[in-house]
Order: C-alpha cells, then sequence, then structure tokens
C-alpha cells in the first residue's frame, strides 16, 4: 500500500508552501514526522504532534519519548513510533488532518490524504510536486516569517529544489516493521476490544419524557406512570421483545448499517460512519451510542442485547415488499424536504401521485402516506404536526421539513414557514433529482452546473470523487443556511478557503472558478425560494409563489461589500439580506 499525501504550512501565502508526498502503507507517524522534516527542509529541533485540529483537545499522535505529558494534555494520546499511519487514518475515517511542529512558533501544516492504493509497493518515500522554501526555524512563526520575506529576495522566498528532496528522501531508513506492528496491536487491544454495551447504558442519558416520544415514535406501549429508572428497563425490553416490528420503523440507511455490522463483525459493536449534519435512528432511539473521532466522522457503537435481537431478522425484513414500498415514499418525502426545506402535505401528495402512476390517485396517495408515517419514525422526526393530523390532513398544514437543517431549528422552521405559499405550483425535480437529495450523509443536489463545477474541481483542481461529492455538498448546505443571519454559512469564504486554498488570486484557474462559483450557486435550488434559482424568480409567474412577498428591489449607487450593513435598513449584513446569491 502507498499513501498520498497533499502537506502546506497555513498562513503562508505569496507564495504559499506545500509538498506533495507518497509514503509506503508501513510507515509510522514517526516515519511520517522524518519525511516532512525532510521534505520541508526542517531541522528537527523542536516538538511536534499530528491531531485532527491544532489543539482541539482530541486525539494526538506524538513522540511519547520526547515529549513531557505535562506540556500539553490530550486524551487519547497515540505514540508516533508505534502507530500506523494507514491503519489509524482508516481506522478514524480522516480526509484531513494536521501536523503541528514548534509548540512556539506553531508551524501548522494541513494534511489532505489525496489516495490510498492499496496495490502499490514503495521502498521509501517520493516527493511529488511542491511549492516554496521552508521557513528558518525559530523565525517566529507565520507573522515573524511575512517580517523577514521583505530583506529576502524572490529566488530566495521561492526556492524549492525537488530533486535534492527526493535524493535524501531515497536514503529514508524506516523503523522495523515488527515495531511496528507491535504497537498496532497495542493500540488495537485498547480501541477495538472494549467490551460491546447494552441498550441500558445507552439509555442512562435518557430522560422520562424523551423515553415516552420514542416509544411513541415506534408504536410501543409503555406505561406512562412508572419511574424513569423502570421506564428504561421496560422500554429496552419493549424493543428486544419485538425485534421485526422495531426494523421496519428503521430509515434504509440504519438497516444497511446493521447488516454491514453482521457481516463485518466487530468486538465492541463499532461503525465508523461520516456524519456531518444529522443522527441515524440508531442513536436517537437508543439502540447505539456515538462518539465523535474525527473531523465528520463518528464511531458508532451498536448495544450487544439489541444487536442479538435483531440480527436473525435484518435481511429478511429489509426485502419485504412492504419496506422495499415505504423506502421509496420515506426517500421520496426526504428528497423533497431537503430540496425545499419544508414541503407541505399536498406537495407530497402531488409528487406520490406523479410517481405512482396511473394507478395513484389522491385517495390513495394519502392512505399510502398514512401507513409509510405509521411505520416510520424518520418521517415522525421530519413532521411539525401531530401524528392524528394525518387522519384529517389539511394539506396546506402538515410540514415535513430537512434533516439537514441549521442547529437553530426554530428560528429556520419560522423562517421556511414563512417562504411557503399554499399555491401548489412548486418547481417540479425528476425522479432522479428527488433520489440523489436523499443520499446520506452526502445529497447530490440537481443544478444545470454541476458538470461543469465538478469537472473543474476533479480535472483542474485535482479532487477525487468523494471529495468533489462533499465540496458540492457543503456548497450546498453553506448556501441554504446563509438565511439564518449566521455569519457561519458563507459558501464563497468556504470555497476560497477550502477549496482553493492554495491558489493565489492572480492565478488563472482561481479567477475561473470563482466566475464559475457564481453561475453555480445562482442556479442552486435555494430553499427560500422553493427550488427556483434567483434568475427563475424574475419570470413573474414564479415571482408570485416563489416568496411570501416580492423582495424590495434596492438602488445601488455604489458597490456594497459582503460584510457591510444591508442599504435597505434591515440591519442584517447585505450577504444574508438582499445580497443572497450575489
Amino acid at each position: 500500500m502507498t499513501i498520498q499525501f497533499k502537506i502546506q504550512i497555513r498562513g503562508i501565502k505569496k507564495p504559499p508552501v506545500w509538498r506533495r508526498i507518497v509514503i509506503p502503507g508501513s510507515f509510522s507517524f514517526y516515519d511520517l514526522h522524518d519525511t516532512i522534516q525532510w521534505a520541508f527542509g526542517w531541522w528537527d529541533e523542536h516538538l511536534y504532534q499530528f491531531q485532527r485540529q491544532p489543539y482541539d483537545h482530541g486525539w494526538s499522535v506524538k513522540d511519547t519519548e520526547r515529549e513531557d505529558e505535562d506540556v500539553l494534555f490530550f486524551s487519547p494520546s497515540y505514540d508516533s513510533h508505534t502507530t500506523n499511519v494507514a491503519d489509524f487514518i482508516q481506522k478514524m475515517g480522516l480526509r484531513k488532518f494536521v501536523y503541528v511542529y514548534d509548540f512556539g512558533d506553531d508551524w501548522i501544516h494541513d494534511i489532505t490524504i489525496e489516495a490510498l492504493n492499496p496495490d502499490e509497493k514503495l521502498e521509501h518515500p517520493v516527493c511529488l510536486d511542491g511549492k516554496g522554501a521552508c521557513p528558518p526555524e525559530d523565525c517566529g512563526g507565520v507573522w515573524g516569517y511575512e517580517e523577514l520575506k521583505e530583506e529576502m529576495s524572490k529566488e530566495e522566498i521561492s526556492e524549492f529544489d525537488i530533486v535534492g528532496v527526493n535524493y535524501k528522501l531515497a536514503s529514508f531508513s524506516s523503523e522495523t516493521e515488527d515495531e511496528i506492528e507491535g504497537v498496532e496491536n497495542d493500540d488495537d487491544d485498547e480501541v477495538e476490544t472494549m467490551k460491546p454495551i447494552t441498550m441500558l447504558e445507552v439509555l442512562q442519558d435518557f430522560s422520562k419524557g424523551y423515553l415516552l416520544d420514542m416509544a411513541s415514535m415506534l408504536n410501543l406501549d409503555l406505561d406512562p406512570t412508572v419511574g424513569v429508572k423502570k421506564l428504561r428497563r421496560l422500554y429496552a425490553q419493549a424493543v428486544i421483545d419485538a425485534p421485526s416490528e422495531v426494523l421496519r420503523m428503521m430509515p434504509e440507511e440504519d438497516l444497511f448499517l446493521l447488516g454491514y455490522l453482521v457481516d463485518n463483525p466487530d468486538p465492541s459493536n463499532a461503525l465508523p460512519y461520516y456524519n456531518d449534519y444529522r443522527s441515524i435512528a440508531l442513536t436517537y432511539c437508543g439502540f447505539a451510542k456515538e462518539e465523535v473521532v474525527g473531523d465528520g466522522i463518528i464511531n458508532i457503537y451498536v448495544a450487544e442485547d439489541f444487536l442479538q435481537a435483531v440480527k436473525p431478522h435484518i435481511k429478511k425484513v429489509g426485502k419485504e415488499q412492504f419496506m422495499i414500498n415505504k423506502y421509496m415514499f420515506e426517500n421520496l418525502i426526504l428528497g423533497l424536504a431537503n430540496f425545499y426545506g419544508m414541503v407541505h402535505l399536498g406537495i407530497v401528495i402531488k409528487n406520490m401521485i406523479w410517481y405512482g402512476g396511473k394507478e395513484m390517485d389522491e385517495k390513495k396517495a394519502m392512505e399510502q402516506l398514512y401507513v409509510t408515517y405509521h411505520f416510520s419514525v424518520m418521517l415522525k422526526r421530519m413532521s411539525y404536526q401531530t401524528h392524528s393530523c394525518l387522519l384529517e390532513p389539511k394539506q396546506e398544514d402538515v410540514y415535513f421539513a430537512s434533516l439537514y437543517l441549521y442547529a437553530q431549528e426554530e428560528e429556520m422552521l419560522e423562517e421556511l414557514k414563512k417562504q411557503v405559499p399554499k399555491e401548489l405550483n412548486y418547481k417540479e425535480f425528476t425522479e432522479d433529482d428527488i433520489y440523489d437529495a436523499t443520499r446520506l450523509p452526502i445529497p447530490l443536489i440537481s443544478n444545470p452546473k454541476n458538470k461543469e463545477m465538478r469537472s473543474l474541481l476533479s480535472d483542474e483542481l485535482g479532487y477525487n470523487e468523494k471529495e468533489v461529492d462533499i465540496i458540492c455538498h457543503e456548497l450546498w448546505y453553506e448556501e441554504m443556511n446563509k438565511m439564518t443571519n449566521s455569519d457561519d454559512f458563507d459558501p464563497v469564504e468556504y470555497f476560497q478557503m477550502e477549496v482553493l486554498f492554495d491558489l493565489e488570486e492572480e492565478d488563472e484557474t482561481y479567477q475561473k472558478a470563482m466566475a464559475l462559483l457564481d453561475e453555480y450557486l445562482d442556479n442552486m435550488p435555494h430553499w427560500n425560494l422553493n427550488g427556483y434559482s434567483p434568475k427563475e424568480t424574475k419570470t413573474k409567474e414564479i415571482s408570485k409563489t416563489a416568496y411570501s412577498s416580492p423582495p424590495t428591489p434596492i438602488i445601488i449607487g455604489k458597490k456594497i461589500r459582503r460584510n457591510e450593513p444591508c442599504p435597505c435598513g434591515s440591519g442584517k449584513k447585505y450577504k444574508n439580506c438582499c445580497g443572497k446569491g450575489n
């Protein structure tokens, strides 16, 4: 196996300082540390550590022989000499992490994993490409180096001798395989031989009210008069006594994960899972416990007694025609909610008839929706009306909200309700569009500029297919949540800082990417525009229903910067008000 990284020193520009290296799969983190030192030109005179983010007090990998434990406290901490890089990044599900060198000058190296090639072999590390000279040791960090650069020539600042670097790396001597394998097993013993948890352990933090709500969602009949301790036992027993019935309540994704765990047993029933924006039903129903282990990665520990109870029924239930129908309609509603932010019952029924063909009419669609809803914890979680509301539904009053809503859920729901018209002429998306929007955790949102954007990201910027999915999803998520009046969401800033971070503004590719971004965002199906792009809402027919009330036009005499107060007088920043999408 080989692993390819791109490593860039954070904060240095004009030019940026980065290296693209490939290391053997047998390398420990100590070997990777040495490789970075040689590839950049550091002198290895200071302490170092690998982390998810600098100084976030999560896990760290460091040289425990050199470092005093009192210097910094991280938990858990792994020994760089004995922790294998390939095993660790796969176990943690890492896509990016950092290498911090010299805790005084704080040289932060952003490391992006570009490729893992299981069939390739290397005898020593290789530097494929790079840019910029390494800063001098003890120059005062990024700020000190920027001042020092004023006295340096352009050649000194840009100097990078890839031939000389590879000459050094060719003589690289790794630690022995025995040493690496020895500690690797120690790490595995520490992490993977954890005793499986039980449902009662998972339920310890669940309140009585929450347990009763979950029991109602799962159609379990529990005595509401008993104390919380007894209620936890009753809840766990009721779930274990009705494995098939409980599985029929689960979303498709949860059954897939349970099936994967059955086919790939783990001593602690752990499932690594990418989960930026939502929790799966297994966790909020109390069947599993989650623990954050990396950037967007959690471990899900499934309760042993729950797993043993449902194991014989997982594949059988998943193949039932009832479940196939349920998944179809469940995903239809999920996809519509992801497009619109919030959809009312009328839009759901309209699309169910459209999907169902000639045999599906309004009455049959309503019956199917009621059955699907009754056996779906996901739809119950997305619904913002009572269960009985579906018995006598009012099409404009029953809302299903996207699971990708911003954390300030109540504010977002109120904002979205203002944008939901009573008319039913929403923009229609194809069946494939809606299916793609259900992909979790990374929905693929229909956009006429998708092909162009994906081509730019893969062909010109070198991102792999999964990274392209993540970037496109992140742009959608940032754009959707811009309406929250929070500075945390800005798709343009995300694109500049996280996607184009190693390009100069004068670079032709940078300018091409930013121009495409404008078109991409303008064609994005916006939650607050009911699926229409800003350009589409300029037509009279659409503008009547795209907004609860048309936006007030503003005459701007000068260019308004994104972070300046909006000239409409709302008190919001321009980017969060009338400048949205611009």
